[in-house]
């Protein structure tokens, strides 16, 4: 198993709307919300293109106008899994954490296609700080050529984080997102949680939040965690 772990620190000029006139390109995005070409590309440079194209209007307004110039990215990337011993060997796959301002970003990407589709966890644990508000979840994948959003994940809310599960689909380029904010210093944890076989709806929401659990972040029942594949989490700090 070959694990690869690396902070970026990136240092990009922050370009914030200032309307669209006829000296200025615009763009609008599989969601229809029309902005900046140019704000558009620095944004897919931080994060996923399919993220910034299901943003909604008011997610490319937080993101926007936080901390572009001061993002600070954690990857965690498993090229094959066999955390459950040698009978068990997943894809690859990858999170990442994206700290942009007090807005907070988690990505699972699949880097080839799963086998397994079942119920998949994608949970926060926060340590020292609060949500602020609530978190957004979606699922965005491609099939026959066309990119799709799902957005209806189970989410569970906790007094130390929050989580949600959602059913895998069939496609390409498949990614589990969370966007969010923080308030207070501390530091934020997040993990995935990909199925090795196939379990239910009501056992994929059976975990509490727990330093102790699967990424630091999710303890599954004892009867449901070999279900899943206790890949690494990712953590950064406020």
């Amino acid at each position: 198993m070959k694990k690869l772990f690396v902070i970026l620190f990136l240092s990009i000029m922050c370009i914030i709307p200032c309307g669209v006139n006829a000296q200025s390109m615009s763009y609008r995005t599989y969601s229809g919300v029309v902005v900046d070409k140019a704000l558009y590309d620095k944004m897919c440079e931080i994060y996923s293109t399919n993220y910034v194209e299901t943003l909604t209007e008011e997610e490319i307004y937080n993101l926007a106008n936080n901390d572009l110039d001061n993002v600070i990215k954690v990857e965690y990337v498993e090229e094959e899994n066999t955390t459950r011993g040698s009978y068990f060997s997943s894809p690859a796959k990858a999170i990442e954490i994206i700290k942009n301002g007090n807005w907070v970003t988690l990505m699972a990407a699949w880097l080839t296609v799963p086998t397994i589709h079942s119920f998949d966890v994608m949970a926060v644990r926060l340590s020292g700080c609060t949500l602020d508000g609530d978190f957004s979840f979606k699922q965005t994948y491609v099939s026959s050529g066309h990119m799709y959003v799902v957005r209806n994940g189970m989410n569970q809310y906790f007094s130390n984080g929050f989580g949600a599960s959602a059913l895998l689909q069939y496609g390409t380029d498949n990614e589990y997102t969370m966007t969010f904010a923080v308030l207070g210093s501390g530091t934020v944890y997040g993990t995935y949680q990909h199925a090795i076989r196939s379990v239910s709806s009501a056992d994929s929401l059976n975990y509490t939040i727990a330093s102790n659990g699967y990424g630091k972040v999710a303890k599954f029942a004892s009867n449901v965690s070999l279900n899943y594949d206790g890949m690494n989490g990712v953590d950064i700090s406020f």
